[in-house]
Formats: C-alpha cells, sequence, structure tokens
C-alpha cells in the first residue's frame, strides 16, 4: 500500500497540484471540503456545496 501511495503523490505532483491528506468530519460544526478547501456546516450535506463532491 505503501508502494501505491508514493505513486499517487508523485503523480500529483507531476501535476503541479499539492498532496493533501485530509479528512471530512460530518459531525462538527464546520469542516473542510478535502477537494476545493471550500468551508461549510455539514449538517443536512451529503455533498460539498462548493464543488460537489458527495460525502457518503
Amino acid at each position: 500500500m505503501e508502494l501505491h501511495r508514493h505513486h499517487l503523490e508523485a503523480e500529483v505532483r507531476r501535476q503541479g497540484l499539492p498532496v493533501r491528506d485530509g479528512c471530512v468530519d460530518l459531525e462538527a460544526e464546520q469542516t473542510t471540503c478535502p477537494a476545493c478547501l471550500h468551508v461549510f456546516a455539514p449538517k443536512g450535506h451529503q455533498r460539498c456545496p462548493d464543488c460537489g463532491l458527495a460525502f457518503r
């Protein structure tokens, strides 16, 4: 698994994108979307209100 993660991170960096390792806390009052970094209140949302990333 570590080899796969290393390869994935190398591909992301090669595209000029930052490597992020985050999670969404759907029980918190506010959380940050790991895709677009939009901060929002997750209660009642199954998708990021900004980019549409599905959480469930």
